[in-house]
């Protein structure tokens, strides 16, 4: 069963990386209903989002998440991921780079089968690369706004819900700098 981190690594929702059931790869286990995530750094690759590839560099980390609802065979329905995280993305050609704060709260649904189906805002950021033919124009995307939400859609595409505040800021024209 497919779980993601909160970047979302919501941008591994671009990326289609996934989590055990059991919990995030990465994620230290202990008796506290939270558990550690750690987010690892990743790409982006060409085409995905930007024109180019988009290295993201995690410079802290203090994520943490716990399951708060499940299906009836136990298996996570949602997640509710909070912490710290900042991450530097630098376009990989050039080097330019910006760094933000993907800091916050947000609950993450799974469909029955394991895969990831919908992030909600209820404070902070994520990041998600958006490629052609979704609600958003392609580029990678700095994501706030409380009970903002996206969601995947049977046929991969995303949808976009903005809540209160609701704000998707392109990193394209930045990092082509």
């Amino acid at each position: 069963m497919k779980r993601l981190p909160l970047t979302i690594a919501v941008t591994f929702l671009s990326l289609g990386l996934g989590l055990s059931a059991a919990g995030p790869a990465g994620a230290d286990q202990d008796s506290s209903p939270w558990i550690r995530f750690h987010q690892p750094d990743f790409t982006v690759a060409a085409g995905a989002g930007c024109s180019f590839q988009v290295d993201a560099h995690v410079v802290n980390d203090q994520e943490y998440f716990q399951n708060v609802d499940f299906f009836t065979d136990g298996t996570p329905k949602t997640q509710l991921f909070k912490g710290l995280l900042v991450v530097e993305f630098a376009n990989h050609e050039t080097g330019a780079s910006t760094s933000r704060n993907v800091n916050g709260r947000a609950l993450l649904d799974y469909t029955p089968a394991g895969d990831f189906q919908r992030i909600t805002i209820l404070s902070g950021h994520f990041t998600t690369a958006v490629a052609p033919g979704n609600d958003l124009a392609p580029g990678f995307y700095y994501v706030g706004g409380t009970d903002t939400s996206m969601t995947i859609n049977d046929d991969g595409t995303k949808t976009f819900s903005f809540g209160r505040n609701g704000s998707a800021e392109n990193l394209c024209p930045q990092l082509a700098g």
